[in-house]
């Protein structure tokens, strides 16, 4: 077992950190207590990424990429949100998804190091060790290198969601002896909407 270093950060504003292109200006209504006296009829023009534009994701990620490119990583070809780094004394992987970043490293230096190398072209918040990603728990046991991913959020949501919060857990959810066929399921639009709604 390699048991890398697995840390997790959260890029500060990442979509203004990136830039619009000139070639495609984006314009906004000035904003209620913000109007330029006398030209309250005007737009902005905007130069940097709000939250809500439709090329907001796409113009962050090109502008991380740029920055991973700039400290040494490569695109990996199956997936173009992961980004490796490899030399002959260490291995790094930044796995991204809109403004977090999984850093797996090979060494607490090397971890240290790519921190640092990120910071100097974004602020972000470091949330040490990783414990969650995706709405997924991650415990990790390094002295048995042992690594768990569950998902009791999602599966509390959808308990939720489906009133579902107070039911007795049991092995097999239906009866013992019930024989189940075609006939049994919903041939009705009704009946077919209905069982939508059921979760299982």
């Amino acid at each position: 077992m390699l048991d890398w270093e697995i840390y997790v950060i959260d890029i500060d504003s990442a979509f203004p950190n990136s830039e619009i292109p000139k070639d495609q200006p984006a314009y906004v209504k000035q904003p209620t207590g913000y109007e330029a006296k006398g030209k309250e009829h005007l737009v902005w023009l905007l130069l940097k990424v709000l939250y809500g534009l439709k090329q907001s994701g796409y113009l962050w990620y090109n502008k991380l990429k740029l920055i991973l490119t700039q400290i040494g990583f490569q695109t990996c070809r199956s997936d173009p949100c992961v980004f490796y780094q490899t030399s002959p004394t260490s291995t790094s992987i930044i796995a991204s998804h809109v403004d977090d970043l999984g850093l797996y490293c090979s060494s607490v230096p090397k971890l240290q190091s790519l921190k640092s190398s990120i910071n100097a072209h974004v602020s972000f918040k470091d949330q040490g060790n990783i414990t969650h990603i995706l709405s997924i728990e991650i415990i990790r046991n390094q002295t048995a290198c042992t690594i768990s991913f569950l998902h009791r959020h999602y599966i509390d949501l959808m308990l939720k969601i489906f009133c579902l919060e107070d039911v007795n857990p049991i092995q097999m959810p239906a009866a013992t002896g019930d024989v189940l066929s075609a006939q049994d399921c919903p041939t009705s639009a009704k009946e077919i909407q209905y069982m939508q709604r059921v979760p299982y």
